[in-house]
């Protein structure tokens, strides 16, 4: 009977001793799981982070949109006002169109009656204008004869600066 009791106590010591490498086993699965579920975790709270900055980032933005459309209502309603003060502007403009037209027809009756003082006027400076041709046409010789007299002195000058250098040669 003891020996039996042996094989049967190494019997059992054989099934728990399998039985605590499937705990172990288990136990080490549970390990790798739960790093798992810890990365996972981590994972979670940085998407949370990231989805918390950019509510942030978009608060910011949604904020800033609301104070640009209060502007643009400030200046929609500042254009209403410009709106209707250029309108008043456009009808004293008309009235103005108005005394200008009626100016300008006067200024064309001026012109008409100065084209004919002009007319006169052109017709005594073309009488002149043969006297300043004939003038003009003395400055012209005058002019030439200068010229001449100034090449006839350049000449003059060349030749006494070799007579001078011949004489100093010689």
């Amino acid at each position: 009977g003891f020996i039996h009791k042996i094989g049967d106590l190494e019997s059992e010591i054989n099934r728990m001793s399998m039985e605590m490498d499937s705990i172990r086993e288990r136990d080490q699965n549970l390990e790798v799981e739960h790093e798992a579920l810890l990365q996972k975790y981590s994972d979670l709270l940085q998407s949370y982070s990231n989805l918390q900055s950019q509510f942030e980032k978009a608060q910011k933005e949604f904020d800033k949109l609301q104070e640009n459309n209060h502007e643009l209502k400030i200046r929609e309603e500042a254009l209403v006002e410009e709106k209707a003060h250029l309108s008043d502007q456009i009808q004293v403009l008309q009235s103005k169109q108005t005394g200008l037209v009626k100016e300008k027809e006067d200024l064309e009756e001026l012109v008409e009656h100065l084209r004919g003082e002009l007319s006169e006027i052109n017709q005594h400076i073309k009488s002149q204008n043969g006297i300043f041709a004939d003038k003009d046409a003395q400055i012209t010789e005058f002019e030439q004869s200068i010229a001449s007299l100034r090449q006839s002195e350049s000449e003059l000058a060349a030749k006494i600066a070799r007579y001078q250098e011949d004489l100093i040669a010689g």
